[in-house]
């Protein structure tokens, strides 16, 4: 997937470890203030794009210096201003949809870019021997864009 999860946070030692442990982490963090949860973003970044979750006053400048920052409408509303995302419902599932979208839409993508890029590889070649009449030609080019909108209008 390409995604690697941590938990930063500036809560006690002993939640932050059992929350960890419950979800399967093994990179975490805890008793950071706030400039500390910043600098860790800006480390992340150096080896990738970050993304940062948070719902407190505390968390406003990893939220700002994230890639991605997404805050939780329970929370604090200075975090609100300072992420780039705000989750209106409870819980991570609207997260865990979000991602999968975006896995799909990238997925989609790349297969229409694909579907065009054989349409062009096929198509101007014959154009430039002089097989293809400009009539072919022209049915040719909208069937090609319909294969890839109707690519991209698939569910699954």
């Amino acid at each position: 997937e390409g995604l690697r999860m941590a938990i930063i946070s500036g809560d006690a030692a002993e939640s932050v470890e059992r929350v960890a442990h419950q979800l399967g982490l093994e990179d975490y963090a805890a008793n950071l203030t706030p400039e500390e949860k910043y600098e860790r973003v800006q480390a992340l970044q150096k080896f990738g794009k970050v993304a940062v979750l948070g719902d407190g006053i505390n968390d406003s400048p990893a939220l700002a210096g994230a890639d991605l920052g997404m805050a939780v409408c329970q929370g604090a509303e200075i975090a609100h201003g300072a992420a780039h995302v705000l989750l209106l419902r409870p819980g991570l599932e609207p997260l865990v949809r979000a991602f999968e979208t975006a896995r799909f839409a990238r997925r989609r993508l790349r297969q229409n870019l694909a579907i065009s890029g054989v349409y062009n590889l096929i198509a101007v070649p014959l154009a430039l021997a002089g097989w293809v009449t400009p009539f072919v030609a022209a049915v040719a080019m909208p069937l090609a864009s319909l294969a890839v909108v109707g690519n991209a209008l698939r569910r699954s």
